[in-house]
C-alpha cells in the first residue's frame, strides 16, 4: 500500500481553502451585477495560463517552473498593496459562526445546489483530477509522444476553455440555466471516454 502523502493532503487543503477565500472577497468587493464578467475574466485566466505553461513546458520545463515561481512574487507585491477595508456591517445578534449555520442549512434545503456540489466534487475526484495525470502518462508511455506534445495537449485544452468561457459570456442566459448547465458538463465529463479508445494523438486532444 502507497504511504499517506501528508504534504499533499495539506497542500490540497490549502488550495480549497484558497478558492473559498477568493469567492468570499469578490462577494464583498463586487457589485452583483458585474459578478457573471468577473467570473468570465477568471476562467480566462484559469484556461490561458495553463495554456501558456503547456507552449512553455514543451521547450523548457526550467523556464515554465521559474516562471510559475514569478507569479506568485507578483502576487505577493499585490498583496502588500492591498488596504484594509471599513468591516461589514452585522447584527450584534449574529455571529460568524450563525451565518455560517445558516449557509450550510441553506445549501442542504436547495436541492440544486447540494447536487451540484456533489456531483462536481465526485467529477473532479474521479476524472478532471485523475486524467491531469493519466493523460501525460498515456501520451509518453502508450502513444510514445514527445514532451513537446504533452505540453502542447495542455496547451489546446486551456485555448478551448478560454475560448468556451468567451463564447459563453456573450450568449443569452439560458431559461433553464440549471438543466442546461448540467447538460454541458455531462457532456464534457463524457468526453473522458474517448481515451478508453484512443490511439491517435489527436483524439487525445479531444478529451
Amino acid at each position: 500500500m502507497e504511504p499517506f502523502n501528508s504534504e499533499f493532503f495539506v497542500l490540497t487543503l490549502a488550495l480549497v481553502g484558497v478558492v473559498i477565500i477568493i469567492a468570499a472577497l469578490l462577494s464583498g468587493l463586487i457589485d452583483r451585477s458585474d459578478l457573471p464578467q468577473v467570473g468570465v475574466f477568471l476562467a480566462l485566466g484559469a484556461m490561458l495560463g495553463p495554456a501558456l505553461a503547456g507552449i512553455i513546458a514543451a521547450y523548457s520545463t526550467t523556464w515554465a517552473i521559474a516562471i510559475d515561481c514569478g507569479t506568485f512574487v507578483v502576487s505577493a507585491g499585490a498583496l502588500a498593496l492591498m488596504r484594509a477595508t471599513p468591516k461589514p456591517e452585522r447584527s450584534s445578534a449574529t455571529t460568524m459562526l450563525d451565518e455560517i449555520r445558516a449557509g450550510l442549512r441553506f445549501v442542504r434545503t436547495t436541492n440544486w445546489i447540494w447536487t451540484t456540489l456533489l456531483g462536481v466534487t465526485l467529477v473532479n475526484a474521479f476524472t478532471f483530477t485523475p486524467m491531469s495525470v493519466l493523460i501525460p502518462l498515456f501520451l509518453r508511455e502508450s502513444l510514445h509522444a514527445s514532451k513537446q506534445v504533452v505540453g502542447y495537449s495542455f496547451a489546446i485544452s486551456g485555448l478551448s476553455g478560454a475560448l468556451g468561457a468567451l463564447v459563453a459570456s456573450n450568449l443569452k442566459m439560458p431559461k433553464r440555466r440549471i438543466r442546461t448547465m448540467w447538460t454541458y458538463w455531462s457532456v464534457g465529463t463524457l468526453s473522458v471516454l474517448i481515451m478508453g479508445i484512443a490511439t491517435n494523438v489527436w483524439e487525445v486532444f479531444l478529451v
